[in-house]
């Protein structure tokens, strides 16, 4: 195989590399082997973390504004801006890493996420995307909720903040008297339900800090909120973000789609893959995961049709079956060399450019 012209379309490689870095790494390993082909770097993102970085180079100026903390004092966030459309990813506000050490879905709000959506309907967005992952909170989007207008009440007529355990506490809700015609859509790259053993609290609040003491009154926090809001706790996708995906749809009448497809239109995606040869792209672990809803599976439902054959270079690779490949147009997946001392995060750089030179040069000895 002697492409003359490849796109390089990484995720990120979470905990090592950015998007952007893992472009450049494979970039360079791709130079080096296939030495007379044009490389172009495209780095992606699923709607998750990075996805700000993403964008930023596709016309969107960056709004910064200082917002409430998951659990006490303020923070630092920023969102994008274009034309009456806003792209605000939840991590910039409530996510994870701003809690450090003090982890706890019991008491951490999504009130600065709903801050930043308040911003930018106040600076005149029409169109708001939100991106969900990587959220330190389990309060349903209750915070967000406070932040642009609606008031929460208990048994004794007490208004209150509610937190992922104090949401069987919510006796009355009371909407803002106006809310504005703005058009909300959620990014998320789960499917997992609001409640139950596949949802935002059995499946994502241990990392947040929660003990397994913790998880019943998590989950039924939640499923006592969807049954005053009259939501379907079995929503598909509603569980993201600690159940910030059936908060913003009930609160704020979003609409949830996978993340990938509207990145992909909105940094025109199509276009860069007029006359590609060959197209890499990979993340810090691949598997049956990767394809539902990720950066690999939006990517090759635009290959594809196009007969374009794809190279995973990933940090870790899980094996996945040779239908599933063969049918997205997969030529080959290879991983990162392994790091000597086994911590992934040790020359993470070099090791993925010499793990993809090594790919690359066993691809070019191939014919397809």
């Amino acid at each position: 195989m002697n492409p003359n012209r490849i796109l390089v379309c990484p995720d990120s490689f979470k905990g090592t590399l950015t998007a952007k870095q893992a472009a450049r790494a494979i970039a360079d390993a791709a130079e080096l082997v296939f030495r007379d082909a044009v490389v172009d770097l495209f780095p992606l993102a699923d709607g998750g973390e990075g996805t700000l970085d993403c964008l930023a180079a596709c016309g969107f100026s960056v709004v910064r504004i200082s917002v409430r903390h998951p659990l006490n004092g303020t923070v630092n966030a920023r969102y994008l801006y274009r034309d009456k459309t806003a792209v605000i990813e939840s991590a910039e506000a409530i996510g994870l890493p701003l809690v450090g050490t003090d982890k706890n879905p019991l008491l951490t709000t999504s009130y600065g996420l709903g801050e930043l959506i308040a911003d930018a309907i106040g600076r005149g967005a029409e169109t708001v995307f939100v991106t969900l992952g990587g959220s330190s909170t389990n309060d349903g989007g209750c915070g967000v909720a406070a932040a642009l207008g609606y008031r929460f009440f208990d048994a004794t007529g007490h208004e209150f903040l509610p937190t992922g355990g104090t949401l069987t506490q919510i006796d009355r809700i009371i909407p803002p008297t106006a809310f504005p015609t703005v058009a909300v859509t959620a990014w998320t790259d789960v499917d997992n339900p609001v409640c139950g053993m596949r949802g935002a609290s059995y499946v994502y609040a241990p990392q947040k800090g929660a003990s397994s003491a913790d998880l019943p009154l998590l989950d039924n926090g939640l499923r006592h909120l969807c049954q005053l809001l009259d939501a379907d706790p079995d929503t598909p996708g509603g569980g993201a973000a600690g159940g910030l995906g059936i908060g913003l749809k009930i609160f704020c009448g979003a609409t949830l789609r996978p993340g990938i497809e509207e990145i992909l239109r909105l940094t025109q995606f199509d276009r860069a893959l007029d006359q590609v040869d060959l197209v890499v792209t990979g993340e810090g672990k691949f598997d049956d995961q990767s394809l539902m809803g990720k950066v690999f599976s939006g990517v090759t439902a635009h290959t594809r049709p196009r007969g374009i054959p794809v190279a995973v270079v990933a940090g870790k690779a899980s094996p996945v079956s040779a239908e599933q490949l063969e049918s997205a147009g997969v030529v080959l997946v290879a991983e990162s060399d392994p790091a000597p001392d086994g911590d992934y995060r040790t020359d993470a750089y070099r090791r993925l450019r010499d793990g993809a030179a090594r790919a690359f040069s066993q691809l070019a000895d191939k014919s397809f």
